[in-house]
């Protein structure tokens, strides 16, 4: 499976979670849905720190976006 198939269906699953704690470099954090943490992380993942899951159901998203903060 590719990455951009695992995103947008992990993607689809966090839709209804109430978002991702978006922890940023300047150390500002701020929740975001999880396709506007797809659209940061491809555009400007020089700017975040870090990905946190705010609810118990929110899958494997804020795992993968941080992953690929690493690469």
């Amino acid at each position: 499976m590719s990455i951009l198939s695992r995103l947008e269906r992990i993607r689809g699953q966090i839709a209804n979670c109430g978002g991702v704690l978006v922890t940023f470099k300047d150390g500002t954090r701020r929740t975001m849905d999880g396709g506007d943490c797809v659209h940061l992380i491809m555009t400007d993942h020089g700017s975040v720190e870090r990905f946190e899951t705010r609810s118990k159901g929110q899958g494997q998203l804020p795992d993968l976006l941080n992953e690929l903060l690493s690469e």
